[in-house]
């Protein structure tokens, strides 16, 4: 099910719902619609999302030294042009400890840097200076999946860039209805959805809430998940806020008056039971 405002993810690095942003949305959840028709237009950035397990040597303090040497090793490669951030999960997962996301502003850009990353040999380094600590994307890189991403306006609009900015996110994962294509989901987010939002604003204020497509660059059949996401999917839209506090005004607001915007998100996907995650940006795109 699509529930748009269930949290928040003030995102850079790696991607919202109503209680936080500026008011007057229509014009921009208008472009947003038409930037998510994927015919349209390119993706906004490129994203990948890695698990990550703890080792026999993390701490805290073990993890935040092994991840400021890590952007500084990246740096030097130079790899600059990259953003950063961490999931933890709401609830406790056997597949992975926290999940790494990273940010480019192409898949262009994440190979170019790729590449500088892998001829410098960072990860050895990292093994070698912190064995033991933590192991993200699998030695492999089989935990490791990329997304065309497209952004909405809301999330320009709402994201910190500074270093250590929180948030909460919701991730739905879903397929296309019989029938239905992102021109359908467009419609709904430029009508209902919208207007919804606008409404729920000139009640409570500007809203933190924003929120992100996602467009798998992988064969979601074969590809290794863990148990809440389906063995295939289309899409994956993310619901963000900047608090708490404004997700759970914005969901309970939207379960009190927003049944006819849910219904015509359902009647173009289904989505099964979002997956929650606190949000924290680690480096942002420069």
């Amino acid at each position: 099910m699509f529930r748009f405002f269930i949290l928040f993810f003030s995102f850079v690095f790696f991607g919202c719902s109503p209680a936080e942003r500026p008011a007057d949305t229509g014009g921009e959840e208008s472009a947003t619609a038409s930037a998510m028709a994927e015919e349209d237009t390119g993706p906004d950035l490129y994203q990948q999302y890695l698990w990550c397990k703890q080792g026999e040597n993390y701490s805290d303090e073990s993890s935040q030294a092994q991840t400021a040497r890590w952007i500084e090793l990246a740096v030097e490669a130079g790899v600059t042009n990259w953003g950063a951030f961490t999931l933890i999960p709401r609830v406790e997962d056997p597949n992975f400890d926290s999940i790494l996301g990273l940010m480019w502003p192409s898949k262009e850009a994440q190979e170019a840097d790729m590449a500088l990353y892998a001829q410098a040999g960072v990860n050895a380094k990292l093994s070698e200076e912190f064995p033991g600590v933590a192991l993200c994307g699998g030695d492999e890189g089989q935990w490791t999946w990329g997304f065309d991403t497209w952004n909405s306006d809301r999330t320009a609009a709402q994201q910190s860039s500074e270093p250590g900015a929180t948030g909460v996110g919701s991730y739905h994962f879903c397929s296309y209805n019989e029938g239905k294509e992102p021109s359908d989901l467009v419609a709904v987010v430029e009508g209902p959805h919208a207007s919804w939002i606008e409404e729920f604003e000139k009640e409570n204020g500007p809203s933190s809430y924003s929120f992100k497509y996602f467009r798998p660059d992988f064969d979601t059949t074969t590809a290794e998940r863990n148990d809440p996401v389906p063995a295939e999917y289309d899409f994956v839209w993310l619901d963000a806020h900047n608090s708490e506090e404004d997700r759970v005004a914005g969901q309970n607001s939207f379960e009190a008056t927003g049944q006819e915007v849910q219904a015509a998100f359902d009647e173009v996907a289904t989505c099964n039971t979002p997956q929650v995650f606190d949000f924290t940006l680690v480096r942002a795109i420069p």
